[in-house]
């Protein structure tokens, strides 16, 4: 009881007594103590939650795709990478598997799902993808391994390389044309008067078989 009285005493007027004014200080600096814990807490929630929303808002605004999965099974994707694979939001891509937007490559991904839980990054990786619309694309993307909500979980950067190949093997496409013109030319120098119109035959053949056509006239 005195020790009580001394407690209040501290707060209210002078105490009566070195003993109670030890207890009492005891009882203040406890209470003061798990005050300031409190407090940091929830500074240290509230610091983490700023940096995840931020973290996230940054994540969003990127141009490229950035999907987090553990175990194969997409925990965030931003919204780049909901566009990229056809969803309606981000969110809708939650729980789906990476396997959900690949195209015939599981034993691939499989491995690389092995590398990232042994701890080692994946190198890139180009492959199609129907995504969840059907539309095929040609993606490249590499993954980190990363700790998500206490987890270990894969950190993949996806970016679609479709235009890029597409113009690429245009230009391959005309330049082999290009080779295939000259080529025929260059047969056409040397060529008798009496094999001319076989060799145009021949020649014409050749052409409509590189561009996908049954027959060829001149």
């Amino acid at each position: 009881m005195g020790g009580l009285a001394g407690a209040v005493a501290l707060v209210v007027g002078p105490v009566p007594v070195p003993e109670a004014f030890s207890i009492g200080a005891g009882m203040g600096t406890i209470a003061v103590t798990e005050g300031v814990a409190a407090t940091v807490h929830l500074s240290i929630r509230t610091r983490l939650r700023e940096q995840s929303e931020r973290w996230q808002e940054l994540m969003d605004n990127l141009q490229e795709a950035v999907l987090i999965s553990t175990g194969g099974e997409i925990q965030y994707a931003n919204a780049r990478t909901a566009d990229l694979f056809g969803a309606e939001t981000s969110e809708a891509l939650q729980g789906h598997s990476v396997f959900d937007l690949a195209s015939g490559t599981e034993e691939v991904l499989q491995r690389r799902l092995d590398t990232i839980e042994s701890g080692a990054p994946t190198e890139p990786y180009e492959h199609r993808t129907t995504g969840l619309s059907g539309d095929e694309r040609i993606i490249r993307s590499q993954s980190v391994p990363v700790q998500h909500e206490g987890r270990d979980a894969a950190l993949t950067l996806v970016r679609d390389v479709t235009d890029w190949r597409e113009a690429e093997e245009r230009l391959q496409r005309r330049a082999d044309f290009e080779r295939l013109i000259v080529e025929i030319s260059a047969e056409f120098i040397d060529t008798p008067l009496d094999r001319l119109d076989a060799d145009i035959e021949e020649a014409l053949g050749r052409v409509g078989a590189f561009v996908g056509v049954d027959r060829s006239y001149v």
